[in-house]
C-alpha cells in the first residue's frame, strides 16, 4: 500500500492556475521518478476551481472531498444570506458537526430528511446545503 500526502498551492486562483500547479506536481513525478500519480482522495477548500481542476488533471476516479474547516467556515458565513435565524445557527452548526462524523450513506440520508422535517421553515438554506455539499457532481 502507498500512501502520500503534499499539498499544492497557486497564486492564481482559478481553475486554470490550479490546473497548471496540479499538472506540474503530476508531471514533476513522472519525469523524476517515472511515476504515473493517480491519487485515490484529493482534500481541498472545496472551491470550484480547485474540483475543476482535479477533474482535468486527474481524469481517472478520484474522490474529491472537501476539507471539513472549510465546510464549516462556508456554511456559517452564509447564514444571514440563506435567512438562517441567529437562534437557530447554533442547532444547525451542531448537526453540521454531527453529520461530518456519519460514515453511512443511509445513515447520513436518513439524518438529512430528519434535520428537513424539524426545520421545515429553513428550506433557502438546507436547498443550498443540499446542492452545496450533498450532491455529487
Amino acid at each position: 500500500m502507498f500512501f502520500s500526502l503534499f499539498s499544492v498551492s497557486s497564486h492564481e486562483e482559478t481553475k486554470n492556475g490550479y490546473s497548471i500547479a496540479l499538472g506540474a506536481f503530476r508531471n514533476g513525478l513522472k519525469i523524476l521518478l517515472n511515476f504515473h500519480y493517480i491519487p485515490t482522495y484529493v482534500v481541498s477548500d472545496g472551491t470550484q476551481a480547485i474540483f475543476s481542476a482535479v477533474k482535468d488533471v486527474f481524469a481517472e476516479t478520484v474522490t474529491h472531498l472537501m476539507c471539513f474547516k472549510h465546510l464549516k467556515d462556508r456554511v456559517t458565513k452564509n447564514y444571514a444570506n440563506k435567512q438562517v435565524p441567529k437562534d437557530k445557527r447554533k442547532e444547525i452548526t451542531a448537526s453540521i458537526e454531527f453529520m461530518q462524523r456519519i460514515i453511512d450513506e443511509d445513515h447520513l440520508d436518513a439524518y438529512w430528511s430528519k434535520f428537513n422535517k424539524k426545520h421545515p421553515s429553513l428550506k433557502n438554506f438546507t436547498t443550498y446545503f443540499e446542492k452545496t455539499y450533498m450532491e455529487g457532481d
